[in-house]
């Protein structure tokens, strides 16, 4: 049965994109066989997702409550650097993405265009610069004149957002998640480093 509703179609198309994934690879992924499980129309899912790269980048981002309830699940270490708590979040972002729920969209993803579509890269990004909000508060609060300006804040987002890819590429490409996690580990304490201060403690 067909549905009206804008967002309960994109969830559809979604839906039917990680199960025909799941269940043929990514080269079971046509417009006809995402509008068919999908119960949506073929122009619909040609005009909202066009190529496979796309159609997987789409989803990535359709599924974004899952990756935004990772992220409030994430807490990072209490009296860390600040370097530390933004790495504790990134890396339970990682982990997250190497579950095997998650594994298979993104290989998958990545397998369809060994240089990613444009504007899938552009919408995964978008993506993440939105559920890193808890990183961009805990900048900001770390904000003081001299050391870290308010000005670097997005800046130093866009380092982490690529430190992250590095990372989440390294662990697919060479399938060591363990060097994953320590390779963005290194590279988030390279970008802020020990110079940058503690966010202010509240006081009880």
């Amino acid at each position: 049965m067909r549905t009206r509703d804008p967002e309960q179609r994109q969830q559809k198309i979604a839906d039917a994109v990680s199960t025909i994934v799941r269940e043929k690879g990514v080269k079971g992924l046509t417009v006809r066989s995402i509008a068919d499980v999908a119960g949506v129309s073929p122009a619909l899912v040609q005009h909202r997702l066009g190529s496979r790269p796309q159609m997987l980048a789409e989803v990535l981002m359709l599924d974004g409550s899952a990756f935004n309830r990772a992220v409030q699940r994430i807490r990072p270490r209490k009296g860390g650097t600040l370097a530390e708590q933004v790495g504790d979040i990134l890396l339970g972002l990682l982990r997250f993405d190497f579950t095997p729920e998650r594994l298979p969209m993104i290989q998958a993803a990545r397998a369809a265009s060994w240089e990613w579509n444009a504007t899938a890269e552009i919408k995964v990004t978008a993506l993440l610069k939105q559920l890193l909000e808890p990183i961009r508060r805990l900048l900001k609060e770390a904000a003081s004149p001299g050391r870290l300006e308010p000005t670097d804040v997005e800046p130093l987002i866009d380092l982490l957002i690529a430190a992250f890819n590095h990372a989440l590429r390294r662990g697919i490409v060479l399938g060591d998640f363990v060097a994953a996690e320590q390779e963005l580990e290194r590279l988030v304490h390279l970008i802020l480093g020990p110079r940058q201060p503690k966010p202010e403690q509240s006081q009880s």
